[in-house]
């Protein structure tokens, strides 16, 4: 789903692949708790959420990296 350079880049430090694997689990979680109260659609929609989120935070990532790169070659 995502290029190469932006799942390297999330999952390049600690903080960020808690960060993803951490928002995933919460997600599946609640829908575990509130799965029972709350529409079945909603849990869908809340995984499209986080994956954009992360598609976003991942490009984000990768370009800082990028730059982190060049600036240490140059």
């Amino acid at each position: 789903m995502f290029r190469p350079d932006v799942r390297t880049a999330i999952h390049a430090t600690t903080p960020r692949k808690v960060a993803s694997v951490g928002s995933t689990l919460g997600v599946v979680a609640s829908a575990l708790i509130f799965g029972a109260v709350a529409p079945w659609w909603l849990w869908l929609v809340l995984l499209a959420a986080e994956g954009v989120v992360f598609l976003v935070l991942g490009n984000y990532w990768a370009g800082q990296d990028a730059v982190a790169a060049e600036n240490r070659e140059g």
